[in-house]
């Protein structure tokens, strides 16, 4: 971005006769006094940009002062450190307002300090230890500044993290240049292995090596031959990535061999600071906060039982707005919350009872490690972060759990409007004669989807019906809805509500309990929705979430649909490998259908670029299972495709101006099927 003009310009105001007033805050008292003005600042070189930025340096004395996102006509942010409180304020128009404070907890100076300023939150951290936050979307860039016991400032631009590591230390056109010309003739790891990589060992000793169960394999059969190996005695620990990373999800695949110990870190500083989740050989997994080489268990799940030697498991972990999570292949099994660090590296970590010899296949192996960033949020209600929750209507409090403070409807929103492709989750406690939900898309004058759940005895539209509904202005319009009767009365359940590309879905746990699709609405803040009865509706343990993409199923490497690889594995990996005229349990049809060898549960997806369909050129679909349905697709006319969709009972039509070679893509999602072609949607349908 590009520099705005220094000034030093004075952004204060002529301040009242009483500039310093006292307010009582639990057992303490503060002194607030407005923030100063830019006079006296040093200004860094570079300067707040909208994607998101660390500013690091070290708090030397009390009276320390930051001036963040300043404009030139001095609106911005001020952060400052009084002999009692860290406070945050907002400067418009020259007029300070306190966002937020809290109690300054320095024993002794310098502190370290990070700021860090992810889309709407601050959050500002002292010595590892998160101690303010707010959130605020005014300003989003302009000039950093310093002033008193401040030193060695720094910015930190952020940028959306892609981490992958599959310990491959060969050039990619050295494994493959000879392989695609003779792919059985391909480069033996044996002769290849090395110590090459971008992990620091903190701890013990780490090293690149094959597999031993393909040891003699060619680069050129294998995806990837070569893994990741402890090789000490003792604790094994290496760290990788950069020391200002936060907000995202670290996944490792491992096969312990041996080791009495794994583990997967994030927010690692050094050899004796981090969190993690670790699994041992006699106990279930644990989350644990290890602060100057002293653990701490955040949370564990022995039921799970210990690791299997040999066998293979995904571990990931991952952190946001201070929510960590573990999950071993897919199933959460850990869950707590913190406010350590807030930044840093990820690790990995093996304990071994010996020395670690690939040869023999004794200690541990590691492979296929990613980091990916996350802007997944949690709320507990457990403290209230200024400025997070807007209320729309009504009246809330927010202590413990977001509840109504009288009869009328209530909504609050919070996050950003550019948001999309998320899902929202949260337990709602709803009363027989009360309604609670949860929102998506929210944007201010433009609408919201809402999901509505009413008790039986709800005096409110839908009562007994868990709906879908399209807010726009004072009218609502219903998208979808089941009847649910009583089953939610007084119940606590968590409830997720969803979108994906116009497909609306509410779930309690995994169980599809309605969905709809609407595409008017492409994005926007989420939020919760209540209506008390006789007893108040509750929502707690609120959370945004972006699920996690998946790779397609069946993906043929460009490596192994050469002809010369059919006598190795090309006979069953090329696309036609997947295909036959006979596959057990298929419906019989007068088509000659050809069908996919593979089964496939809950959402499909099924890309292809359009054929040519001239003439009178058909291409039918045929989609097997309880909501089976088949689709045929024609031209119409010149560059015109007619889609035709039936289950048996029912038929859908709908026309749309593509082209030959169109990329079209055919989703199943919940009872929906949906044609597309990029964002063109061609048809959308209930089958069933």
């Amino acid at each position: 971005m590009g520099r705005s003009k220094r000034s030093n310009a004075t952004v204060s105001r002529a301040l009242p006769l009483k500039s310093v007033f006292r307010f009582l805050v639990p057992s303490l008292l503060l002194i607030l006094t407005l923030p100063a003005h830019a006079q006296g600042f040093n200004f860094l070189d570079d300067e707040a940009e909208p994607g998101g930025y660390d500013v690091t340096a070290q708090i030397t004395a009390p009276g320390a002062e930051f001036l963040l996102a300043r404009s030139e006509n001095g609106d911005g942010y001020s952060l400052k450190f009084t002999p009692q409180a860290l406070q945050l304020w907002k400067i418009r128009a020259k007029l300070p307002s306190l966002l937020a404070q809290s109690p300054l907890k320095i024993a002794k100076f310098p502190a370290n300090f990070v700021a860090q300023r992810r889309g709407p939150r601050w959050r500002f951290i002292l010595n590892g230890q998160t101690a303010l936050e707010a959130e605020d979307d005014a300003f989003s860039e302009g000039q950093i500044g310093t002033k008193g016991g401040v030193k060695g400032a720094r910015v930190q631009p952020i940028e959306a993290i892609r981490f992958e590591d599959d310990f491959m230390r060969v050039a990619q056109e050295v494994a493959l240049k000879e392989a695609i010309a003779n792919p059985r003739a391909g480069v033996k790891i044996a002769g290849v292995q090395g110590e090459e990589s971008i992990w620091s060992v903190a701890a013990g000793r780490f090293a690149t090596t094959g597999l031993t169960e393909n040891a003699e394999a060619q680069v050129a059969q294998s995806a990837n031959p070569f893994a990741f190996r402890p090789m000490n005695a003792g604790e094994n620990l290496s760290l990788a990535g950069r020391p200002f990373w936060s907000d995202y999800v670290a996944s490792v695949s491992v096969a312990p061999q041996g080791a009495s110990e794994i583990g997967l870190l994030v927010y690692a500083q050094d050899a004796k600071n981090y969190l993690g989740m670790f699994w041992s050989d006699k106990a279930g997994p644990q989350l644990r906060a290890v602060i100057n080489g002293s653990a701490r268990i955040l949370d564990s799940a022995p039921n799970f039982g210990p690791f299997e030697a040999g066998q293979w498991n995904r571990l990931r972990l991952q952190i946001a707005g201070g929510q960590l999570r573990g999950f071993i292949d897919d199933a959460e099994v850990v869950r707590a919350r913190t406010g350590l660090f807030g930044r840093g590296q990820i690790g990995l970590m093996a304990k071994l009872p010996v020395a670690g010899d690939d040869k023999k296949g004794v200690g541990a192996v590691f492979d296929d490690a990613e980091v990916r960033s996350i802007p997944d949020f949690y709320d507990d209600f457990s403290r209230v972060v200024p400025g997070r929750w807007n209320t729309i209507a009504g009246k809330w409090g927010w202590h413990g759990a977001a509840r109504p403070a009288d009869a009328r409807g209530a909504y609050g929103v919070m996050g950003e409007a550019n948001w999309t492709g998320y899902r929202v989750a949260a337990n709602l406690r709803i009363p027989a004669d009360g309604a609670g939900g949860l929102l998506l898309h929210h944007i201010a004058g433009k609408g919201a989807y809402l999901l509505r759940v009413s008790g039986s005895k709800a005096k409110t539209p839908g009562a007994g019906m868990a709906q879908i509904v399209l807010i726009r202005g004072n009218k609502t319009q219903v998208l979808g809805e089941t009847a649910i009767k009583n089953r939610f009365d007084n119940s606590n359940l968590s409830w997720s509500f969803g979108g994906e590309r116009g497909h609306l879905s509410a779930k309690v746990g995994d169980e599809l309990i309605v969905d709809a699709f609407d595409n008017s609405l492409s994005g926007g803040r989420a939020g919760i929705y209540a209506q008390n009865g006789q007893k108040p509706v509750g929502i707690s343990s609120f959370s945004v979430e972006w699920p996690q993409k998946t790779s397609n199923w069946a993906k043929v490497p460009a490596l192994y649909e050469v002809d010369q690889q059919a006598q190795t594995m090309g006979a069953w990996s090329t696309q036609q490998g997947f295909w036959s005229a006979n596959v057990p349990g298929a419906p019989a049809t007068k088509d000659n259908a050809v069908w996919h060898k593979g089964e496939f549960f809950g959402d499909e997806d099924l890309r292809f670029a359009l054929p040519d369909l001239g003439g009178s050129k058909t291409m039918k679909l045929l989609f097997a299972g309880k909501n089976g349905a088949r689709l045929t697709l024609t031209l119409a006319g010149k560059d015109e495709l007619s889609a035709s969709l039936s289950d048996g009972k029912k038929n859908w039509e709908a026309k749309a101006p593509l082209k030959t070679g169109a990329p079209m893509e055919i989703a199943r999602r919940g009872t929906f099927f949906i044609v597309r072609s990029g964002e063109t949607v061609v048809l959308a349908a209930r089958v069933g």
